[in-house]
């Protein structure tokens, strides 16, 4: 019986569990990193360390793209630590946190994404203003960068100062990509979009990068790192 006992206790181990699989001799059986980030026991032990120590900084962040661009799924993938593809356009503001950690801080990442519609652009432009981080996002499959250049030149006129992010969104499809690809590089030149970033919803290529990067270089030229320690 107690042989029996200690065996089913091995079995239902968790912590048992997560590390054989990390240790797995053959590499393709051994858990990646969005499997390990959505493991069970992983997720809880994050969800009680989170809850129990406050936050360094708040960082807002909103995306600004036509319709259908993939915004939404750019969020959701992010948040969920995994590739998302959303089947329709979204009619209201989607607000979301994740808690992310930055050279030692613990950082609120509050993602924000409004409908792409010319009809919501008002109501968009009160969270934008209140936003640190902007993402402009392109879909490669449309020629949507002339819409994109003037809804960026008319955030410019009332956010001058906000730091921005240009995301070239859906970049699996490669074909598509290479055919605007000096486009592409000359919208960023020509508006001065330096933080220039290459994302996939289906390979989740690019997007967890991202958002870090950002996060990182809106710590470092925006706060500076001394003063990041301050309690929001």
């Amino acid at each position: 019986r107690r042989v029996l006992f200690r065996s089913k206790l091995k079995e239902d181990n968790l912590l048992h569990n997560l590390i054989k699989n990390i240790l797995q001799f053959h590499p393709k059986k051994r858990l990646s990193i969005n499997e390990l980030n959505n493991d069970h026991l992983i997720k809880e032990i994050k969800i009680t360390y989170d809850k129990n120590i406050e936050c360094d900084r708040i960082i807002k962040i909103i995306f600004v793209g036509e319709t259908a661009v993939g915004n939404n799924s750019l969020a959701n993938s992010f948040i969920q630590n995994i590739p998302y593809l959303g089947d329709h356009a979204i009619a209201s503001m989607i607000f979301a946190n994740k808690i992310i950690y930055i050279n030692g801080l613990k950082i609120n990442l509050q993602v924000i994404n409004g409908p792409g519609q010319e009809a919501y652009i008002r109501l968009n432009k009160i969270f934008i203003e209140k936003s640190d981080i902007i993402i402009l996002t392109h879909d490669i499959t449309r020629n949507s960068l002339d819409g994109l250049k003037s809804r960026y030149s008319d955030i410019k006129n009332y956010c001058d100062e906000k730091m921005y992010g240009f995301c070239v969104n859906k970049i699996d499809l490669l074909s598509s990509f290479y055919e605007n690809e000096e486009k592409v590089e000359q919208f960023a030149l020509e508006n001065n979009l330096n933080y220039y970033y290459r994302t996939s919803c289906v390979t989740y290529e690019g997007i967890e990068y991202m958002f870090y990067d950002l996060a990182d270089k809106y710590l470092r030229n925006k706060i500076g790192r001394a003063s990041c320690r301050e309690r929001v």
